[in-house]
């Protein structure tokens, strides 16, 4: 199995690829309106700005995590899990931290993307 030859540090920086990307990407879904108009207002100071800020940080720090990744696993193995896991990790949070809605072929969907980083990290 994939993840048994893959070292700590590797296995490391995709867990944290997949929690700063889906952080990232949570928090400026959930900021980005609010922020825009309070920047166009001249309020950078505000929460929504800085939690976009943070976002937009979260995600750039992530995009570094996955070059560490692409530099030691190869990318018809390291694209589909970091996809995948990604896709489902952000549609999990998104139904509940943002309350948008999933529905029954959407969960479908993510057991079949489940399904496939598994079969793609199981090697062979």
């Amino acid at each position: 199995m994939l993840v048994q030859k893959l070292s700590g540090a590797v296995l490391g920086a995709f867990a944290g690829y997949v929690v700063l990307g889906v952080l990232g990407l949570v928090l400026l879904r959930a900021n980005l309106a609010p922020a825009t108009t309070l920047v166009r207002a001249g309020e950078l100071a505000r929460g929504p700005v800085l939690l976009a800020a943070l976002g937009a940080l979260s995600y750039a720090a992530s995009f570094v995590l996955w070059l560490v990744v692409l530099a030691r696993v190869p990318l018809s193995v390291a694209y589909p899990i970091a996809v995948g896991t990604t896709i489902a990790f952000s549609t999990l949070f998104a139904w509940l931290l943002l309350r948008e809605p999933v529905s029954l072929r959407m969960l479908v969907g993510l057991v079949l993307i489940v399904a496939g980083v598994t079969l793609v990290s199981s090697g062979g």
